[in-house]
């Protein structure tokens, strides 16, 4: 396994915490995201196992390897081909850094660090928590144990369908971490998310690059019974 980290790696002062993305990979096939702000509390899971057998991925042989953030949006190519694009809050920082796990060796040719875009369009995102007041029911749906489709108070899915992206704002009952599971109709794992919540209405971003078509979004809650989410993907 090797992981590659960005952001701000030292901190300044006290109260100011180190904030640093890191995307890491494993020959087993799968990529993983996460985000460190005091502690681990966000991260995707995915696997690119097919995306790997299609271009006949040989871990002994030369690959490359492109992280690249624009904005929010990020992207993870591996030999040309894109297997991660996902939506994130750029943070302020300029350190870089490679680990590797103390099983493996890497020998690494080329390292090329580029810096895109204007520093003024790296500010954080914010939420826009209004528009889910604006959301109708019929930009929600819900699997409940009986099957049938309905809408909650505390959980809505906007947009529903949606291009690539979309939002979860929910009711989380006591402070702890909140688990998503993405999965196709298949019932094949396609994402894995889990962050630390605070009590009180929260939201949560998901970007989806797979094909069109329908998915299904689990929430596992500390304590409070788990949802399950119709998702369309037009």
């Amino acid at each position: 396994m090797i992981d590659f980290q960005w952001g701000n790696a030292i901190t300044q002062e006290k109260g100011n915490s180190r904030e640093i993305f890191q995307v890491d990979f494993d020959f087993k096939g799968k990529i993983r995201l996460a985000f460190f702000n005091n502690a681990w509390n966000y991260m995707v899971y995915k696997d690119i196992s097919h995306i790997l057998r299609n271009q006949n991925f040989d871990k002994t042989k030369s690959n490359t390897y492109e992280i690249q953030q624009e904005n929010e949006l990020l992207t993870v190519k591996i030999n040309n081909t894109t297997v991660l694009t996902h939506k994130i809050n750029p943070v302020k920082g300029s350190h870089v850094g490679i680990q590797q796990c103390l099983k493996s060796v890497w020998e690494i040719d080329d390292l090329i660090i580029k810096q895109l875009g204007n520093e003024k369009q790296l500010a954080s995102l914010k939420p826009n928590l209004d528009s889910v007041k604006t959301a109708s029911s019929q930009d929600v749906s819900i699997i409940k144990k009986e099957n049938m489709l309905s809408t909650t108070q505390h959980a809505i899915v906007f947009p529903n369908p949606f291009k690539s992206d979309f939002k979860l704002s929910f009711y989380n009952p006591e402070k702890g971490i909140v688990k998503f599971t993405i999965t196709n109709l298949n019932g094949a794992v396609l994402q894995k998310h889990s962050k630390l919540f605070e009590v009180g209405q929260q939201q949560a971003d998901f970007y989806i690059d797979e094909a069109p078509g329908l998915y299904i979004l689990q929430v596992e809650y500390v304590n409070k019974e788990p949802e399950v989410f119709k998702v369309i993907r037009k």
